[in-house]
């Protein structure tokens, strides 16, 4: 969330949930739905639970590229940001 809010994305509410804050960002769904299986779900068969975090990875990394603005201007907006000094 500090990445993306870094590059422009709103930043999440704490009363929100990761799904809640995807409606608003479809590119956030896939990541929002693999997080809340991952956080919420009570059992997984064997090598799941790797599958998943595995896939959760790889879409993060995904969502960085996607929404990082490019240029001189973009680096030092991700830079000296504050907009992350709201996430506690």
């Amino acid at each position: 969330l500090m990445r993306l809010s870094a590059n422009g994305y709103d930043l999440k509410p704490a009363s929100r949930t990761a799904w809640e804050y995807a409606e608003e960002y479809p590119e956030l769904r896939r990541f929002a739905s693999l997080y809340t299986e991952l956080r919420h779900r009570e059992s997984f068969r064997e090598g799941e639970w790797d599958e998943l975090w595995r896939l959760l990875r790889e879409e993060y990394r995904s969502l960085v590229a996607q929404c990082r603005q490019g240029g001189l201007v973009g680096m030092l907006r991700r830079i000296f940001s504050l907009r992350m000094l709201y996430y506690r």
